[in-house]
């Protein structure tokens, strides 16, 4: 990151998704750290938030099941999906969006996650926004030991 004054604004947001604990076999939690892109190149990076959860079931599912209907019966769609369900990328992108405001269908928090990076980026001389964040493009990176535990079976 440099450290001259940028011109301009950011760009677009990247979260950088990284699993926080692998020690419990029903939960998990992750952690996400903010960045933006200027328009000058530079990019700007700041602390961010933690979300989890339990690693299966309907429980699982942060905001909507987005995945095949497994059954015409609603009782035995809610069965398969408590037996086989596992946490993946959707359930990742919606925590995300839901701390961050970006999804006006979820609860939200009376305190978005933006302040790390609202600080970062004032910190170079850029003022925006919780609004002007939340209207830029996100670009989600997971680390490979997320990827790992969306792909458990």
């Amino acid at each position: 990151m440099s450290q001259e004054q940028p011109e301009g604004r950011a760009s677009r947001v990247i979260a950088y998704v990284e699993l926080a604990s692998d020690t419990d076999k029903h939960a998990y939690g992750m952690t996400v750290r903010l960045a933006a892109d200027l328009d000058d190149g530079c990019r700007v990076a700041a602390g961010g938030f933690g979300f989890g959860g339990p690693r299966n079931g309907v429980a699982a599912i942060w905001h909507r099941y987005r995945g095949p209907q497994l059954s015409d019966d609603p009782e035995e769609q809610w069965r398969l999906l408590n037996e086989t369900y596992h946490v993946g990328v959707s359930d990742i992108e919606d925590a995300i969006n839901q701390m961050l405001g970006r999804d006006p269908d979820q609860h939200r928090p009376p305190r978005l996650s933006w302040g790390h990076l609202i600080d970062a980026l004032a910190a170079v001389g850029v003022t925006m926004t919780e609004e002007e964040l939340i209207a830029l493009p996100l670009h989600i990176e997971l680390s490979d030991e997320v990827k790992a535990e969306i792909a458990r079976d």
